[in-house]
Order: structure tokens, then C-alpha cells, then sequence
């Protein structure tokens, strides 16, 4: 079944939210190469804790995307992101498991002792990675919202997506796009 459209709203699944998440499944494939993946991070980096992290730059710094309303999280984002996580469970061993559409700036920008860059593979892989994550720290878009959705712990978004005044932003309600439970950061 395919399923088309701007589905980007917790309230279209509130009443079914367990049986789409049982229905939405990744193909046997996807699902191996994704836990395989993920595995071989819990062992080499010993971590009790995987924060999958979706960082969406690429397209979203283009100028039609800006003027439509959209922006990119900056380094300082993910930096408060990370720490506000560490401090919603202490102790714990955590590693930070990062997808992107710009891996340079990741690299370059985000890592660090407990943040690792995902090793190459195809989209639906990594988004099968981040789906199956303790919790989310997601930048925007609809690839991040599904991890986000999808994984069911604890997620932190960017609140400087959707800029307010913009098309896009006068066409989106917050309140229904973001779970409540879902916590906001700023840059």
C-alpha cells in the first residue's frame, strides 16, 4: 500500500497510534541491514543509550526552501540537544547516532566522545536505524518526524524549522504538527 501526501500530524493517528506503528514496517532487508547497523554500534562504542540524531541540511539551505519558510538547525542546536538529552538520563552510557543529507557538515561540526556519524547506506536504512533508536533528536522535515514518530521515546525538535510569517509557516498549526510530549529547542 502506498500512502501519498503531507501526513506530518500525531492527530491523523491519535485514536490508532499502536496499529500504525505495528503497520508501518520496514521491508526484511531494510530491517537487518538497519538492526545489524545498530548492533555494531551498541558493541563498539559499548552504549547502553542510542539518541538516533537527523541533521537535514542539503536541500533545506537552498533559496527555495528559505523563502518558502524553512531553515536549517544550527551546530548550537544539536550541541544544547545533545547536552538536554545527557541530562534527562544521567549515567547512562550514550552514543549519539548521526544521519544526514550532509554528512561533511556532521563530520566537521558535530562530532565528538559519544557522537558518531551513521556509516554509509541507503535512505530507508538509516531512516530504519533512527526508527528504532532509544529516543530522537530530529532538525525538521518529514523524514525526520517519522524517526521521530516512529522510534516512541523521548524527541527533541528544532524549533526554528517552520519560521512564523512565512508561507509555509501560515500554513502549518504547531500545535498539531509536534506531539505534545515532544520537546522544542532553539538554536
Amino acid at each position: 500500500m502506498r500512502i501519498d501526501g503531507y501526513l506530518q500530524s500525531f492527530c491523523y493517528f491519535a485514536e490508532i497510534i499502536d496499529e500504525v506503528r505495528r503497520e508501518f514496517i520496514f521491508r526484511d532487508d531494510i530491517a537487518a541491514a538497519a538492526a545489524n547497523l545498530l548492533r555494531d554500534m551498541q558493541i563498539n562504542h559499548n552504549a547502553s543509550l542510542i539518541v538516533g540524531v537527523h541533521a537535514r541540511r542539503g536541500d533545506i539551505l537552498q533559496t527555495a526552501w528559505t523563502n518558502w519558510g524553512l531553515r536549517a538547525a544550527e551546530k548550537k542546536y544539536f550541541l544544547k540537544a545533545f547536552s538536554l538529552m545527557k541530562s534527562k538520563f544521567p549515567g547512562r552510557n550514550m552514543t549519539f547516532l548521526v544521519s544526514s543529507d550532509d554528512l561533511k557538515w556532521c563530520r566537521e561540526n558535530l562530532l565528538g566522545k559519544n557522537v558518531i556519524v551513521m556509516p554509509p547506506a541507503s535512505p530507508a536504512v538509516h531512516l530504519a536505524v533512527l526508527s528504532i533508536c532509544d529516543h530522537v533528536i530530529m532538525s525538521g522535515g518529514t523524514y525526520g518526524w517519522w524517526a521521530g514518530w516512529l522510534a516512541n521515546g523521548d524527541v527533541i525538535y528544532h524549533t526554528g524549522f517552520i519560521q512564523n510569517g512565512t508561507a509555509f509557516g501560515d500554513m502549518i498549526k504547531r500545535q498539531q504538527y509536534y506531539p505534545p510530549h515532544w520537546i522544542g529547542l532553539g538554536n
